[in-house]
């Protein structure tokens, strides 16, 4: 039997607490100095760093962390070098109290297991002592070599028995070896401990690391596994910086499954991305891989064209790139913006739009029902959407009680048939309902995964729908938003019969979590010409 080891807080520790978490075992990492609560940089912060402070908390130390705290007041402590056996946060080694080079995006997030050090000692589970085992170093049977950029670095001990249990490392005929790149040879240890305790233990630059030695291994589950980590990371990094370290990973060596997630996400986003700095500084590949989609979710397209022509300054150039300017869709720009595009380069689109806005003859009809440049992408500029905020939703969560059969809160908005001049004055009016019926009453706050209650939007303009529904197509959209800032879900909704749209839940393929129970839902209408040779003016 392994010992346990055994400690109480007295006065003479310092004063250390978990802030902002879903539960009591999750949080910023706040430390008290001077009576003045302050937080913990991730420069340097590692998993013995960690392991001291979930112990310090009186729990047993496994733990996953994040990026981006986002606490207020002073960073107290930064570059921590704990070697996992302190007793007390301020008995490792660090520059000084206050002295640090971070801001509080960078504050240190930490989740400990569940259960506090008694009673994980009472019921020492194999995966606690195979836990020691590593981390004690002895009775090794392997030894497995740690290259980096060629260079041999300290191995590593380990058991054959227990990393035989995996069957990609049992049929290999290889030596056990682990190649990394700069600066990846730090995080060898944790890849290994993977085996001995199934914990999953990194911040995002040593994700990056240990992805690329899964994927050398051929750790499908693990690779899965760490990839549903760091989606989870992106809805909380408002700086995007997260999204665009992976993204490029993902190119070198390509992953295209990887890519295809970040890609989601940066489109979804792209209102806010182009906001800050990383995006003036997207490689090209990148800015023309966005404009090409449909899944932007943006107020208006003029907002994609002032996006452009920010990065294009950025980077230096004159004008925009001409193959880029092709992807911004003129004929989806209001009129009215239309109107200001004086640049001799914006005249051909210029025209084109205000052609497409004011001309929808049958002589045009060949320019445009072929071309993406008519087609809308996720525009959400009022009045082409509709907002179904945290009252809507509270309200359904309230009314409900088991027996009442279904609760539905209806609501009714306007839109024109399509943005061009010819149909301005042709409202069509919508009426979007929200069902939720007994089996989803229950105690818990409703949420995203909630919403396979039932939404349904209607068209109730039955005569004009029928006349106009032989030229104009419907394809509309739920999007939902964590806690009023990142998008982290899109779905269609399906046309079930003429003018009804039905929600059908997973459609998008790519959920990112949201560790808010604070949603928002907007419905997005978008309409676009299929058949204009079928329209008489």
């Amino acid at each position: 039997m392994l010992p346990c080891v055994y400690f109480t807080l007295d006065g003479s520790m310092s004063k250390i607490r978990l802030v902002g978490g879903k539960d009591s075992f999750e949080g910023r990492l706040e430390i008290l100095h001077d009576g003045v609560w302050g937080t913990v940089c991730d420069d340097g912060w590692d998993v013995m760093d960690a392991e001291v402070a979930c112990h310090q908390l009186g729990f047993s130390g496994r733990f996953v962390f994040f990026l981006g705290g986002l606490g207020s007041g002073p960073i107290w402590l930064d570059e921590m070098n704990c070697n996992g056996k302190e007793l007390d946060l301020t008995h490792c080694q660090f520059p000084g109290w206050g002295v640090h080079n971070c801001q509080h995006d960078e504050d240190v997030r930490v989740r400990c297991i569940q259960g506090t050090i008694a009673e994980v000692c009472a019921s020492l589970s194999w995966a606690g002592r195979l836990r020691a085992l590593f981390e004690s170093g002895s009775d090794c049977d392997v030894e497995i070599s740690v290259v980096e950029d060629g260079r041999h670095v300290d191995p590593i001990c380990a058991h054959r028995l227990i990393l035989h249990q995996h069957p990609n490392i049992r049929d290999s005929q290889r030596p056990l070896s682990i190649s990394t790149t700069s600066n990846c040879s730090q995080h060898a240890r944790a890849f290994v401990r993977y085996f001995y305790t199934g914990e999953v233990t990194f911040n995002l630059s040593s994700y990056i690391c240990i992805l690329k030695m899964a994927s050398n291994w051929g750790l499908k589950d693990f690779q899965n596994e760490t990839t549903n980590i760091v989606l989870s990371m992106l809805a909380q990094d408002n700086t995007f910086q997260a999204a665009l370290s992976v993204y490029e990973y993902a190119l070198s060596p390509f992953d295209e499954a990887l890519m295809g997630i970040l890609l989601h996400y940066l489109a979804w986003n792209f209102e806010s991305l182009s906001s800050t700095p990383p995006w003036t500084d997207l490689p090209w590949s990148v800015v023309k891989e966005l404009l090409t989609r449909s899944d932007l979710v943006v107020k208006t397209e003029t907002v994609v064209l002032q996006s452009l022509e920010k990065w294009a300054t950025a980077q230096g150039m004159t004008a925009v790139p001409q193959e880029l300017l092709q992807l911004i869709r003129f004929p989806m720009i209001p009129a009215k913006d239309l109107s200001l595009l004086t640049d001799p380069q914006y005249q051909p689109g210029r025209c084109e739009g205000l052609q497409f806005q004011a001309m929808p003859y049958p002589s045009q009809s060949s320019s445009f029902t072929e071309s993406n440049s008519s087609r809308p992408r996720m525009y959400t500029a009022i009045p082409w959407s509709y907002n179904i905020n945290h009252v809507h939703m509270d309200y359904l969560t309230n009314q409900r009680s088991p027996g009442q059969g279904r609760i539905i809160k209806t609501f009714d908005f306007q839109t024109p048939f399509h943005n061009s001049a010819p149909f301005t004055y042709s409202k069509a009016n919508w009426e979007l309902s929200l069902n939720l019926t007994d089996d989803r009453c229950r105690d818990d706050p409703l949420t995203a995964a909630d919403l396979n209650l039932v939404l349904n939007l209607t068209m109730r303009d039955v005569n004009s729908r029928d006349q106009l529904h032989r030229c104009i197509r419907f394809s509309n959209n739920l999007i939902a938003q964590c806690d009023g800032r990142s998008v982290v879900s899109i779905d269609d909704l399906v046309e079930e019969a003429e003018g009804r749209f039905v929600y059908q839940p997973g459609q998008a393929g790519v959920i990112f979590p949201c560790k808010s129970n604070k949603y928002s839902y907007r419905v997005v209408i978008g309409s676009e010409y299929i058949n204009i040779n079928q329209y008489l003016i």
